[in-house]
C-alpha cells in the first residue's frame, strides 16, 4: 500500500550519530524502565506512557547472502513478532512503513541495500486498547529472513491443513522482480544491491513435503503438483493426495501431545527457493451442544486467563518464563489456555503444543478498522494443534460493533477464508445474552455469568454450545492474614469461598453442557487493573502472583483440578498422582501473628492437624471442599513451635504432610534457590547461552533456625560475580511495591524476592550461524557477545549470583549454562518427550 507522508525526524535520517544511545537487546519494553506515579494511568499500572521511543540498528549484508543473490535473486525481509504500538520503520533515512497493532506480526522487503544499512523505528506507545498494562518498544522478536526471489508468506506461507486423519499442506508465496527504484539505485554507482536483480523469467514452482517424527527420523515424503508463476505474481499449491499420513499416526492429546515436523520446500526452476519447518500434531476435535470432545473422547475444559507482563521485565518475556508459567498452569490442574486479550508470543503456543494445553485463541480490536487483524492472527495460529477455537472479541470490546452485521460477518469472513472448515468462532461476552449470537458465532462464551445465565441459554439455544471463557475474579494477596488498609493490603490470603462458587458454574455435576471454565481471572497477578487503585499499581486476580510465587487459590486448583483428577482422564495433565505436595495450609502462622482459624486445601477424605505433638482436630473435607481449624488460647506460634497438616485418606492413613515452623522473627541469612530452569518445575537444568535465556532466581529470608520468616522485608540485593549473565530485573509480588524494576535490589515481601537473570553470550547454535550472525550485526557487542569458534570447543561457564541482605548472611547459587540450542525452551519438549511432560513438578 502507499505509504503515507511522514514529517521528518532526525533520528531516521541514515547520517545522524547515535553512538551515544544506549545498546538495548530485544525483546525490549522501555516503558518498564519508567518510575511508577500516581498521577499515571490507574488501568496501566501507574507506569507512564511516555510517548514515542526511538530504535536504530546498523546492519550489514553478508558476503554469502551477496553471492545468493547475484547467481540466483533472492529477497531480504525484516520480520517483527509484536512491536507496541504505533511504528513507523524507515530504511537507510527512506520511510517504509507505518503499522498500527501493537499486538501483530509485520514484515519489510528490504530493497536498495548498501554495503552497511541503517534501520530506524519511531513506536508512539503513548496510547493502547487495553485496560492493563501493555508496555511499549520492540517486545517481541525481530527476524532478518534471506530466501530466494521465490518467497513464502512470512505470515502463513506454510498451512499444514492437519487433522487426525490427514495431512495436507498448502503453500502460499510471491515472485519478486526487479523494481524501477531498485534498478535505478543500482545503475546510479551506488553499492546497493539489488536483492531481486536476477528474474523477468517464468518460474515452475512445487512444494516438497518431508515429514519426520518426534526422533528426527523421516516418516513419508511427497510432492505437490507444479504451478507456473509469472514475474510480482502470487502462487499456490497443494498437496491434494493423503500421502504424507504415516502408517501409524501418534494422535496429539493432552495426556499424549506427539508432534511431528513438516518440513516444506518451495522448489522453483530446479532451484531451493525457501525452506519452512513447521510443527504438526494429528488430532480431531469437536464442540457439540453437551461438551467438548477431543479425539472423540469427553475432556472438561480446566483453564486460566493470564496477560503479557511479568516481575521485572514488563512485557518483554522471554520462553522460559512462559515455560514457567505454563508448567504452573499444569501444576494446578490446568489443559486450557485463554489468550487474554490478544495474541501472544508465538513461543507460548508453541510450549503448549508441546506441553499439551488447549488454547482460546484471542483478537485485540473488534473494530471495523482491524478487521484485517483477524485473519493476521488466523494465519500466524492456524498449524498449532493447541489451538482449538478463536475469539473475536472481550467483553466490552464486543459492543464495539453496535450490532452491525457487516462487521461481524466480515471478521467471521476473516476466519473462514484463513481456516476453512476447521476452529469455530466464539467471543468472551460479558452480558446476559449476545448481540452477535447467531450472526457470527458457533460456540458462546460467557464472561463473569451466575449460573441462571448458562441455562437460560441452554434453554433458548439447545443446539449451540456455551464455555464460561472468563470467571473467578477472586483476588487475594499473599500471605496477608488479614485486611489493612494502612499497609496496603487489601485482600486476606484466605479466598476459598469465591474460588470454589466461580469454578462451580461450570462443574460437570451441575452444568453438564458446559464445556468447561477457560479462563480463571488469572494465572498470575499483572500490572494495572489494581483494586481500589493508588497505592496497588498491579492487580490481585491471581492464583500466583506477579513474581510468579504461588498464592492460596493455586493450591485448591492443584487439590481439585489435579489431585482429585483420575490419572486416565482424557483432560488430565499427565502428572504423577500427587504426593508429597497435596496438602497446604492456607495462612500465615508466626511469631506476632497467630491467626485463630487454620483453613487447609486438599482433596483428601480428611485433614488432621497438629499443634506440635497436640492434635487440634481432624476434619472431613466436602468435594471441592477444605478443612478449617479453630486454633486453642495455648495453640500460639512461638520460636520453633510447629503445625502440621496431614492429609489422611478414608481409613486414616496418612497421604502428605505440610509443615509450618514459627520463626523468631529476625531475620539471620538469606538464602538462594533456582526457580527456573530447575527440573522441579519443567523449566530444564541448564540456560542456553544463546543471547536471550533467562534464569528466575528466588531470595528467601530465614532465621537463624533456617525457617523462613514470614514478614520480612528486608532489602536483596543480587549481584552477578561471575560468568556470561546480567541481572536484568527485579520483584517481590507486592502490589503495593513502587521500587525499579529494572535494577538489582528489591525488599522482600513475606520473606521472598525475585530476580531475572539474562545470560549475556551468544555461544548457542552453530558455529556458521553465530558467524553470519557477527557479520550482519555492526553493533555487535553493546549488550550480548556474540561468541565464535565451533560449538564443541566453546566453554559453558556457568553464572554464579551473590544474594545478600544488610545484617545477614549472604548466599550464592550457580546457575549452569550450556551451548546446545537444541536445550531451549522450545525444543526442550521435543527433544525429552515425553519425560518433560510427565515428571512431577512442585511449586512453593
Amino acid at each position: 500500500h502507499m505509504v503515507p507522508p511522514q514529517p521528518t525526524y532526525k533520528y531516521s535520517t541514515e547520517q545522524f550519530d547515535d553512538s551515544g544511545w544506549k545498546g538495548v537487546d530485544v525483546p525490549h519494553d522501555f516503558i518498564i524502565y519508567g518510575n511508577f506515579s500516581s498521577k499515571a494511568d490507574e488501568w496501566h499500572g501507574y507506569l507512564p506512557r511516555d510517548g514515542a521511543g526511538w530504535y536504530r540498528k546498523h546492519f550489514r549484508v553478508p558476503q554469502r547472502w551477496k553471492d545468493e543473490i547475484k547467481a540466483n535473486g533472492g529477497n531480504i525481509f525484516l520480520q517483527f513478532d509484536g512491536v507496541f504500538q504505533l511504528t513507523d520503520l524507515w530504511l537507510n533515512g527512506q520511510h517504509q512503513l507505518t503499522h498500527r497493532e501493537g499486538y501483530t506480526p509485520f514484515s519489510v522487503r528490504l530493497t536498495d541495500l548498501k554495503d552497511t544499512n541503517v534501520i530506524a523505528l519511531r513506536v508512539d506507545a503513548s496510547w493502547g486498547s487495553g485496560h492493563w498494562y501493555e508496555g511499549g518498544g520492540i517486545f517481541r522478536h525481530v527476524h532478518l529472513v534471506k530466501t530466494g526471489s521465490v518467497s513464502m508468506s512470512l505470515n502463513g506461507g506454510v498451512f499444514t491443513r492437519a487433522n487426525a486423519t490427514s495431512l495436507l499442506p498448502q503453500l502460499e508465496f510471491y515472485y519478486y522482480s526487479p523494481s524501477p527504484s531498485s534498478v535505478a539505485a543500482t545503475l546510479s554507482g551506488h553499492h546497493y544491491y539489488d536483492t531481486t536483480a536476477v528474474g523477468a523469467q517464468d518460474q515452475n514452482c512445487f512444494g516438497l513435503f518431508s515429514l519426520y517424527d518426534n526422533r528426527g527420523l523421516l516418516q513419508t515424503t511427497a510432492n505437490s503438483s507444479s504451478v507456473n508463476l509469472k514475474p510480482n505474481t502470487k502462487g499456490s499449491v497443494q498437496l491434494t493426495s493423503n500421502t504424507l499420513l504415516p502408517k501409524q499416526v501418534n494422535t496429539w492429546s493432552v495426556q499424549t501431545p506427539y508432534l511431528y515436523t513438516l518440513v516444506s520446500q518451495l522448489v522453483c526452476s530446479g532451484v531451493t527457493m525457501d525452506s519452512v519447518n513447521t510443527t504438526v500434531g494429528f488430532r480431531s476435535f469437536a464442540w457439540k451442544p453437551d461438551a467438548f470432545y477431543l479425539n472423540g473422547k469427553h475432556v472438561k475444559l480446566q483453564g486460566f486467563s493470564d496477560h503479557n507482563d511479568f516481575a521485572g521485565v514488563g512485557a518483554e518475556v522471554r520462553e522460559r518464563i512462559d515455560l514457567y508459567r505454563v508448567q504452573a498452569a499444569r501444576w494446578a490442574g490446568a489443559n486450557a489456555w485463554r489468550m487474554s486479550h490478544n495474541p501472544y508470543h508465538t513461543h507460548l503456543y508453541d510450549i503448549m503444543d508441546g506441553l499439551g494445553l488447549l488454547i482460546w485463541d484471542e483478537n485485540r480490536d473488534y473494530l471495523p478498522s482491524h478487521v484485517d487483524d483477524m485473519g493476521v492472527l488466523v494465519r500466524r495460529d492456524r498449524n498449532h494443534p493447541s489451538v482449538v477455537i478463536w475469539s473475536l472479541c472481550n467483553e466490552i470490546e464486543c459492543h464495539q460493533d453496535k450490532g452491525d452485521v457487516t462487521t461481524q460477518k466480515r471478521f467471521r469472513q476473516q476466519v473462514e477464508e484463513n481456516d476453512p472448515h476447521d476452529r469455530p468462532v466464539s467471543a468472551n461476552f460479558n452480558g446476559a445474552s449476545s448481540s452477535i449470537i447467531g450472526t457470527a458465532l458457533d460456540e458462546q462464551g460467557f464472561s463473569h455469568r451466575p449460573k441462571s445465565t448458562f441455562e437460560k441459554f441452554h434453554q433458548q439455544h439447545p443446539n449451540e454450545g456455551v464455555v464460561s471463557s472468563e470467571c473467578c475474579s477472586c483476588q487475594t494477596q499473599r500471605s496477608e492474614n488479614t485486611v489493612n488498609h494502612t499497609n496496603s493490603v487489601y485482600y486476606p490470603v484466605w479466598n476459598g469461598p469465591c474460588v470454589k462458587k466461580d469454578v462451580a458454574k461450570s462443574d460437570n455435576a451441575q452444568l453438564p453442557y458446559v464445556a468447561g471454565t477457560l479462563g480463571v481471572w488469572t494465572l498470575f497477578d499483572y500490572l494495572g487493573e489494581p483494586r481500589p487503585g493508588w497505592p496497588l499499581v498491579s492487580c490481585s486476580y491471581g492464583s500466583f502472583d506477579l513474581a510468579g510465587f504461588p498464592k492460596s487459590a493455586a493450591w485448591w486448583y492443584h487439590s481439585w483440578w489435579l489431585c482429585n483428577i483420575s490419572a486416565h482422564n482424557p483432560g488430565r495433565p499427565p502428572l504423577p498422582q500427587c504426593s508429597s505436595n497435596s496438602v497446604r495450609i492456607v495462612e500465615s502462622w508466626d511469631t506476632n501473628n497467630a491467626p485463630s482459624t487454620v483453613h487447609v486445601f486438599s482433596s483428601a477424605a480428611q485433614v488432621s492437624l497438629k499443634y506440635n505433638k497436640e492434635l487440634v482436630a481432624t476434619q472431613p473435607v466436602d468435594y471441592r471442599g477444605w478443612a478449617t481449624f479453630k486454633l486453642q488460647p495455648h495453640q500460639t506460634p512461638t520460636p520453633g513451635s510447629a503445625l502440621t497438616a496431614a492429609s489422611l485418606n478414608s481409613a486414616g492413613k496418612m497421604i502428605a504432610q505440610d509443615v509450618v515452623f514459627a520463626s523468631t522473627g529476625k531475620p539471620a541469612k538469606v538464602k538462594a534457590s533456582l526457580d527456573a530452569p530447575n527440573p522441579r518445575t519443567g523449566t530444564g537444568m541448564f540456560l542456553v547461552l544463546n543471547g536471550q535465556d533467562v534464569a528466575l532466581v528466588r531470595a528467601t529470608v530465614l532465621d537463624i533456625n533456617g525457617n523462613i520468616v514470614p514478614f520480612s522485608d528486608n532489602q536483596i540485593t543480587f549481584k552477578v560475580i561471575s560468568g556470561p549473565g546480567a541481572v536484568v530485573g527485579v520483584g517481590n509480588g507486592n502490589p503495593a511495591s513502587h521500587e525499579p524494576n529494572r535494577a538489582s535490589t528489591r525488599h522482600a515481601y513475606h520473606g521472598v524476592a525475585r530476580a531475572v537473570v539474562q545470560v549475556s553470550s551468544m555461544a548457542a547454535h552453530s558455529a556458521s550461524y553465530r558467524n553470519l550472525l557477527k557479520e550482519i550485526d555492526v553493533d555487535s557487542g553493546l549488550v550480548t557477545t556474540i561468541v565464535g569458534g565451533e560449538v564443541q570447543d566453546l566453554a559453558s561457564p556457568s553464572i554464579h549470583i551473590a544474594v545478600s541482605a544488610n545484617g545477614c548472611a549472604s548466599d550464592t547459587i550457580v546457575i549452569p549454562t550450556t551451548t546446545n540450542a537444541a536445550l531451549e525452551p522450545r525444543n526442550l519438549l521435543q527433544q525429552q518427550y515425553p519425560t518433560i511432560q510427565k515428571e512431577e513438578l512442585a511449586f512453593q
